[in-house]
Formats: C-alpha cells, structure tokens, sequence
C-alpha cells in the first residue's frame, strides 16, 4: 500500500494531517451545512454582507443539512450517536443567522460548553495509539484498519509529495483538459 504513496497522504503530508486530526469530522460537518446555503459560497464576509439578505434554504437542503448533523438511527447505532455528540460541536462554530434558517439552532450553554469540551477531547487523542481504536469504534471498521496501517507503514520509499502534473508525466494518463 505504502510504496504507491507519492506524498498526498502519508505521514506527515497535509491530507494526513487534515483527516486524521480529530477535528476533521466538525469541520467536514460545518463544511457541508455552510455548503446547502449556497454551493459556490466562499469565505469572504463581504460575500456573506450581499448574500444574507437574498439567503433562503429549501426544504431539500434543510433535509440534507439535518441528516448530516443528525444522522437518522436506521443508518446504524454508531453514526446516530456520533452525530448527536459532533453536530452540537459543528452548529457551535456558525453564525445564528445560518443555524436559524437551517433550523437548527441549538441552546446558547451547548455554545459555551462544547468548546471546553472539544479541547479535553482532542487532548487525549493526542496518543498515536488511541486513533486507530477511535476510529475503528466511532466511525468505523475499515477507517480504523486504514488508519492503523499508515500508522505503522512510517515514511514512504520515496517520500516526496509530486504535483498532479507530475504523476501524470511519470505515470501516463496525458490530461484532457487545456488548464
């Protein structure tokens, strides 16, 4: 697995550092809600100052954004539960505006008392030997056994990050586009 590595995602590159960070999956989630508000939406305020009076989120989108931050029970135990502890965490991080028009605004001591919460949390992920475990049981199998297997496959043979460029002018596949 690892000889394949070109340095997008072993130990140590930014893909790694981003997805094994235990706040990844609050971010993913604040991601994908800030997402069904406007797909092109960019993180400029003065976007949000033009945009806030014109924003209006559809049933659909309502839908989408419920279901990630709370994962219906049918989808397994494990992801029910997950989301109700991480989506308190995520809503956290977002404007009122947006929690209201999602309709899923939550109660301001939630707010205060995650932070502190998160913190503690990510502090004792901070142990290369409990990752593995965390994600085996709070998200899933095959993550926890991938996980596991960079963990311990260390530095890649030739542990140099390539750009997309590159790879394809040493492993084939010509682009077809002009970019």
């Amino acid at each position: 697995m690892r000889e394949l590595d070109y340095g997008f995602f072993g130990p140590g590159s930014p893909t790694w550092k981003v997805w094994t960070a235990p706040t990844a999956l609050i971010g993913f989630q604040r991601a994908v809600t800030l997402e069904h508000f406007d797909p092109d939406l960019t993180a400029v305020r003065d976007y949000f100052a033009q945009v806030r009076p014109r924003l209006c989120s559809s049933e659909r989108a309502r839908q989408g954004m419920h279901y990630l931050l709370f994962t219906p029970s049918e989808k397994g135990v494990k992801l029910w539960a997950g989301s109700r502890l991480v989506a308190p965490a995520a809503i956290a991080t977002l404007p009122e505006w947006m929690r209201v028009t999602g309709g899923f605004d939550q109660a301001a001591v939630l707010d205060a008392a995650y932070p502190p919460a998160v913190r503690a949390a990510m502090s004792a992920l901070k142990s290369d030997r409990l990752k593995p475990a965390v994600a085996r049981h709070g998200i899933g199998q095959m993550t926890g056994r991938l996980l596991a297997e960079h963990m311990r496959a260390g530095v890649p043979v030739n542990p140099v990050t390539v750009t997309p460029q590159q790879a394809k002018a040493l492993y084939g596949r010509k682009s077809s586009s002009s970019a």
